[in-house]
């Protein structure tokens, strides 16, 4: 098994001055088993970091790209969208490969409650539509397609039911177990883990505690991310459902707000040492 964390929350240790700088945030980590990091390519090309130089940045402290997503909004209503994303797609994925990397993970992300069900479907629909786009092109690259269970259920890929429904339309995609968006939404983690045990190439990693004004507050409920063994997410079962499956790719450590991170990743990657055997 495989252990990491995403880029951005080690750059917001720097930023905390938790570490000193990059290089000392990964020399900690990796002593305590940390390998690679998921990188956001809409947030490096916004930013207009050439793939190649973060490539060997990364090389150099040791670390390599687990996987690569594109966090961005989808305005599905938007007639010329699939279009329009079609296009813009070709560029991510010249950014994944340049990370010399295999998995990409599409987000398209709705944030605008349905004024229907049938609106929902359309939604989901043309979600579909687009990222068997993207696994159309990604097939050149070699890359691997996936999509994982979001936590607001704005986002038609959310609950166990529509992660059920996309895949059955999706046959080429393959699935990113989130263990913690579900707490959101209802959805049983377990059940998740079970159904799709065939399609799981990546898990994240995230723990939450209940707390009315925590800093996530999505779709009625609200807590505070903590290190993973910390909090309400059962990963003693999850753990142990994803050893009966033979599951021993990649686990990445997601926490989503930023403060304490660096001590809560370190907690992570030293409960993982000993929970994940």
């Amino acid at each position: 098994m495989e252990f990491g964390t995403f880029l951005r929350q080690v750059d917001e240790v720097v930023a905390a001055k938790d570490a000193k700088n990059l290089a000392d945030a990964f020399a900690t980590y990796k002593k305590l088993g940390l390998s690679f990091v998921d990188v956001d390519s809409e947030e490096m090309t916004a930013k207009g970091k050439p793939a190649k130089e973060l490539y060997k940045e990364l090389q150099d402290y040791g670390i390599r790209v687990g996987s690569v997503f594109c966090w961005k909004p989808f305005p599905h209503e938007d007639e010329n969208i699939l279009k329009t994303m079609r296009e813009y797609t070709k560029t991510q994925l010249d950014y994944v490969a340049a990370l010399d990397c295999k998995i990409y993970m599409p987000v398209p992300f709705v944030g605008t409650a349905h004024k229907t069900p049938q609106d929902r479907q359309a939604c989901q629909d043309k979600v579909i539509a687009y990222v068997n786009d993207v696994v159309e092109l990604a097939k050149p690259y070699g890359i691997q397609v996936v999509m994982e269970n979001y936590s607001t259920v704005t986002c038609p890929f959310a609950t166990t039911t529509d992660i059920e429904y996309i895949m059955s339309q999706m046959p080429d995609v393959q699935y990113v177990l989130d263990c913690g968006n579900f707490w959101f939404n209802g959805s049983d983690v377990l059940d998740a883990a079970d159904r799709f045990r065939d399609k799981i190439a990546h898990v994240h990693l995230k723990d939450i505690v209940t707390n009315p004004t925590g800093a996530l507050q999505i779709d009625g409920r609200a807590g505070d991310c903590v290190a993973i063994g910390a909090g309400e997410i059962p990963f003693d079962k999850i753990f142990a459902l994803l050893k009966q499956i033979g599951y021993d790719k990649t686990m990445t450590i997601e926490i989503n707000d930023a403060d304490g991170m660096y001590e809560k990743t370190k907690a992570s990657l030293e409960f993982l040492q000993q929970a994940v055997k």
